[in-house]
């Protein structure tokens, strides 16, 4: 308009490719303005209640409430136009039927809306639900695959140090105002233990009952996999790898149509344990109060092409874990672990690298476009990562106790007074 020409040939035909491009990049934005975010990003300002989890999948959106906090309410939004939304009705009151299909009928009804639009009137119509739609008060939580892992990497981010504030969220939805989530979530998983819960032999106080619907949610909780394979280093030592495949969903248009342009490459990130739950739940995010080793080469998150590099970033500075951590049925199970040791004769620590696909740096590098040297590459765009996979490596130590100490010195004392009466 400056100029005063336009080329109306060229305006039109680049209408679909930037039709197209928009609709990629919605998607990404839906993402990442609906996903749970975690404590770092919220600014100190109290979050609206929202989504539980959302999902890329199958050209669709699967998003989750939890409705009072412990009824799970499963929406699929169609990501190409016109958008639609539906909604799973199985296991639901007929009044709370009700509800939800008029709430997606009005929504179907303007086919004009943008994705993030109808995303956003969604939330807006459930956040306004009356807090008592005809439902039981006998609700059962869906049965979690791999609850010992999830109750394991929480209780670590629980009892990291100086950072449960940070590291523990997401946590489920509670009335009260939660100053210290670290805290009360060690709490409420002290008491769980999945063998009985599974055969419904524990009963569940409120706070357990939101705890179990809130993991159900989660879209790793079910649908990815671990395998466990444990090493023996000898009579005073373990080591045992697990391996988690993460489903987060499929990749979005943005990395699948950059991916063709750019190429991928794998990459590794290490880490410490009690960051895991949140990279899990909110995949890899720079933070300048999170970094453990500096930023030579700028801001954002570090990988590397070598898997020994990444363990060996994860090693660095490392500590064992705290005893709360590991003191819990969760951590036999997941471990395959017969006996139980306890926090005086052993030490216990775990190490966790990331495994990705990043998309390879522009011909054009911008300012936040992926850096790269040598083996290093520095990712400043969380949209340019795709996590496929956690390795943990626990090592359990055994340790000399005080009073087999006591004893080897006894022992030797008594022959060495034995040796010189000779």
């Amino acid at each position: 308009e400056e100029q005063g020409e336009t080329n109306d040939d060229s305006t039109h035909a680049c209408i679909p490719l930037l039709l197209s491009m928009l609709v990629d990049d919605e998607v990404s934005i839906v993402l990442q303005n609906f996903r749970p975010q975690p404590e770092f990003l919220s600014s100190g300002k109290k979050r609206q209640r929202g989504f539980s989890s959302v999902l890329y999948k199958d050209h669709a959106l699967k998003l989750c409430y939890l409705y009072n906090g412990i009824i799970p309410l499963h929406f699929q939004v169609s990501c190409n136009e016109p958008f639609k939304v539906c909604c799973e009705l199985d296991s639901l009151s007929r009044t709370l039927q009700n509800t939800l299909q008029d709430i997606c009928t009005i929504l179907n009804q303007d086919a004009k809306n943008s994705l993030f639009s109808v995303v956003s009137r969604l939330l807006l119509s459930l956040n306004k639900l009356s807090t008592d739609i005809g439902v039981s008060p006998m609700c059962t939580f869906e049965c979690v695959k791999n609850l010992d892992l999830l109750l394991f990497l929480m209780r670590c981010a629980a009892a990291s140090r100086n950072q449960s504030a940070t590291l523990c969220t997401p946590i489920p939805h509670y009335d009260c105002v939660v100053h210290d989530p670290g805290r009360i979530m060690l709490a409420v998983t002290n008491r769980l233990d999945s063998f009985k819960i599974q055969r419904n032999q524990q009963p569940c106080s409120h706070q357990e009952q939101l705890l179990l619907s809130f993991l159900s949610t989660l879209p790793w909780a079910n649908e990815g996999t671990s395998t466990t394979v444990s090493t023996i280093k000898g009579d005073k030592a373990t080591k045992i790898n697990v391996c988690i495949n993460v489903d987060l969903g499929d990749e979005t248009p943005y990395f699948t149509r950059q991916r063709k342009e750019r190429g991928v490459i794998r990459a590794f990130h290490g880490t410490h344990i009690e960051a895991v739950w949140s990279i899990l739940n909110h995949g890899l995010l720079y933070n300048k109060s999170l970094k453990k080793h500096g930023s030579m080469m700028g801001e954002g998150v570090y990988l590397s092409t070598s898997y020994n590099v990444a363990y060996f970033f994860a090693t660095s500075n490392s500590k064992p874990l705290n005893p709360k951590v590991w003191q819990h049925s969760c951590f036999w199970k997941l471990t395959n672990m017969t006996r139980k040791p306890n926090d005086d004769n052993y030490r216990v620590s775990c190490y966790a690298v990331v495994e990705a696909n990043i998309l390879l740096p522009p011909d054009s590098p911008k300012g936040d476009s992926t850096r790269r040297d040598g083996k290093y590459y520095v990712v400043p765009n969380q949209r340019d990562i795709n996590m496929t996979k956690i390795h943990l490596t626990l090592e359990i130590e055994r340790q000399w106790s005080i009073s087999s100490t006591f004893l080897f010195l006894a022992f030797a004392i008594l022959i060495a007074v034995y040796l010189s009466l000779e």
